[in-house]
Order: C-alpha cells, then structure tokens, then sequence
C-alpha cells in the first residue's frame, strides 16, 4: 500500500513516554551545581568542531550547529573540522544513490554508503592531522574517530522508527529499503557505542538512547539547546489590553508531510471551531507553511507569510498571543523556548520533548489527543488565563537566559572537560 494524504496517521503514539512536565530551570540549577563543584576552573581545552555543513552553513541543523559553533569559542578553542559537500560532489552522490520509489525518482544520498565513505576519508585526514585536539565534538553521528569524541543531536534512528505506527510504514514513507535501514542504524549504533559521551536535546531522547539503542545511561547527558532567534530584547511583555485573538503556527515544512508531523492539520481544524464558536476575530499566523496540502481553501483569517528569519520570527513572538504547535514528533522544539522567553504561553503535545519546554500551569497547556476541538478548548482556556499569562511574563528573563547557547556550550565544555581529565 502506497502512502496517501493524509499524513497524520503516520505517526504514532511512541512507546517511549515522556516524562512528566519539569520546570527547566529547576533541572538546570540543579544541573549547574553539579558540574560546577567537578570541574577544575581555568583549563582551556583544544575542540575540533564536525558539523556536515549545508552550501549556506547558517541553514544547518535550523541555525542550531551555527549558533553553537560560535559559542563554544567563548569557553574553548575551536576548529571547525566539518563536511561541506562541494556541488559536484552533491550531484554525483545524488545521482549515484537515485532508485525509482513509490512512482517517482528518489535519491536518498545524504545516507547512502558513499556519502558516509565521503565524510569517513574526510575524518580520517582530519584525525591524521590533529593529533593535537584534546576532543571533538560532532553534530549528528558523522563518523568514528581515535581521539576522544562527543556527539550533540535531537534524533536518532531508533527513535524515528519507533514515531510511526510499523518500523515498516516508516521506512516505506522515508523510501528506505529494509537493507538500507539496517545498515544506517547499525552505523549510527557504533557511532554512539565508540563516543566518550552523548548529549542529547532532551530526556526524552536520553531515554531512547539508553532504552532503544542499547547506550549506556552513564554516557548520556541531557544539555538543552538555546533559541536561534536570539534574546529577547523585552521579553517582559505588557498585558494585553483588549482580547487576546492572536495565535501562531511556526513549521517549517520540508515536505507536505511535515505539514502533518507538526499537527498544522489539527491547528486549522480547531482555529475554525474557534472562529465559529468562540471568537470570529480570531487570527492564524502559519509560519514556514509553503505548500497548502488541504482540499479546502486557506481559511478566512489564517496568513501565510512562508519561510521567515530569525529576526522576522522574533518580532512575531512580540506581536502574537499564542503559539500552537501540536507536533506529533518533536526532537525538541525550540520554538517552545523562543515562545516562552518572550512571555508568550505555548499549547503543544504530551509526548516527546514538549514537556520539557511547555510546563502546564507555568508556560501553557499541553493535549493528549487529535481532537480538534479538545484543541480548541485548550486554546480558548489558555488565551483567557491571566495568571498563566502573568507566571510566563515574570518567568520571560529567566527562560530567555537559561535557553541560550551560551549556557550549552558552558554544559558542554564543562562535560567534555570533566571526561579528558
């Protein structure tokens, strides 16, 4: 059976659940006393930095590896060691690793076994040269290497698999033969087997890592990314003066698919019964959305302004009432911190990272289900909360330093410290 719209019965319940709504700051404080009492102060280590790097680098990993990158040379000196593919190499691994799929040409190249042959020789001669490296940090599972190295991502394979109803019906959707499967997840488990230790966006990923891929819990370390929005320059927003009719949708959308992953099928369904029956002023801002999948039209109040900067997007936070964003997987969402540093409430999902960001009470709400208008009822409630709206503006500064890559890179460094000593 070939994958038809619509999209959202793809992804599953993952059996993976996550854990229950934790204040981020209470775990960071926590976090900082630790590392701050086992760690000698004053030592500057020598990082070499592997990222695989997209033709504009800003773009790679949402802007995340970038900001990362230019942080950690704060705390660190660093090299960046990382992959950029040259165009012609771009175009040869895409042609090499084009099969005919589904009804159409798909070529899967970013994972196929030349590519990682490219990036292995392309590490090999870095590790040859850099003998003088005290570690090495890689976004995502690039490759092995003799000197000590960690990892940083959001997903791994495993957990992918486990987001959809079958590992079968996932791989028929990502066009992945079983072979191929087998092979990437066995890669990427001796990736993470060789590391000195991995950091992961999230708990709940650390739970994957360790419950899922077989890693060592001892190995794993949770360090919450910051916003590639920046900081809020007033992240003390003023109470609204009037009612609040205001919500936003941020996703960017890869493929109509993601349209689905990130619930915006479910955020239009809810956005109309609450123009019907709750508010007809309402307003839908759809960030990231290029592609409208729906039979229906755009509805009346719902804009469109597709793909936005950083900048663009942080004026949003300060202009909007709500952000909603029922992701049906969600490494992280960074758009939850970016939100709540600038005093703005979130309503997502209980599943995966999102309680980690979205703490009901403290930052927003959170649904459990695809019913649009359980959804509805959570925005109408949420928007007429004004302690909810009070506790996310007091707690605006606070988010707003503790979601920062500034305070990652200080994790990190302080981590990968800790484990050469």
């Amino acid at each position: 059976m070939d994958i038809e719209f619509p999209y959202s019965w793809l992804y599953a319940e993952h059996p993976l659940k996550p854990i229950a709504p934790r204040d981020p700051l209470v775990f960071f404080e926590e976090r900082r006393q630790q590392l701050a009492s086992t760690v000698a102060s004053g030592r500057r280590i020598r990082l070499a930095y592997a990222a695989r790097w997209e033709p504009a680098p800003e773009g790679t990993w949402s802007g995340s590896a970038t900001s990362l990158l230019a942080r950690l040379g704060d705390v660190a000196d660093v090299d960046d060691i990382g992959v950029h593919f040259p165009e012609n190499i771009r175009r040869m691994l895409r042609v090499a690793s084009a099969r005919y799929r589904g009804g159409e040409i798909k070529s899967n190249w970013s994972n196929s076994r030349l590519t990682n042959a490219y990036m292995d020789r392309h590490f090999s001669g870095v590790s040859a040269r850099g003998g003088s490296y005290d570690a090495m940090l890689t976004i995502d599972s690039l490759s092995t290497f003799p000197q000590p190295y960690f990892i940083y991502y959001d997903v791994t394979w495993d957990s992918l698999l486990g987001s959809a109803e079958t590992p079968e019906l996932y791989m028929r959707h990502a066009r992945y033969k079983p072979g191929q499967m087998r092979r990437m997840v066995a890669r990427q488990r001796k990736i993470y087997d060789k590391a000195t230790a991995v950091f992961t966006m999230s708990h709940w990923l650390a739970r994957s890592l360790v419950e899922e891929s077989g890693i060592p819990e001892s190995k794993v370390h949770v360090i919450h990314p910051g916003m590639n929005t920046g900081k809020p320059s007033q992240p003390d927003r003023a109470p609204a003066r009037g009612p609040r009719r205001r919500l936003l949708f941020i996703g960017r959308q890869w493929g109509v698919e993601t349209f689905y992953l990130k619930g915006a099928d479910l955020v239009v369904e809810a956005f109309k019964i609450l123009r019907r029956e709750y508010d007809p002023e309402l307003t839908l801002t759809m960030v990231g959305v290029t592609d409208w999948p729906l039979s229906e039209a755009v509805p009346e109040g719902v804009t469109l302004p597709g793909v936005l900067s950083a900048s663009e997007v942080r004026k949003l936070y300060g202009s909007h009432d709500l952000l909603v964003v029922p992701s049906r997987l969600e490494g992280f969402g960074i758009v939850f911190a970016e939100a709540t540093a600038s005093g703005m409430p979130c309503v997502a999902r209980n599943a995966y990272a999102m309680p980690e960001v979205v703490v009901p009470g403290l930052s927003g709400a959170l649904i459990d289900n695809d019913d649009p208008h359980d959804l509805a009822k959570t925005i109408a409630n949420v928007l007429g909360d004004e302690q909810l709206y009070e506790n996310c503006r007091t707690r605006a500064p606070e988010i707003a330093d503790y979601f920062s890559w500034e305070r990652a890179a200080w994790e990190i460094n302080q981590i990968i410290t800790r484990e050469i000593s």
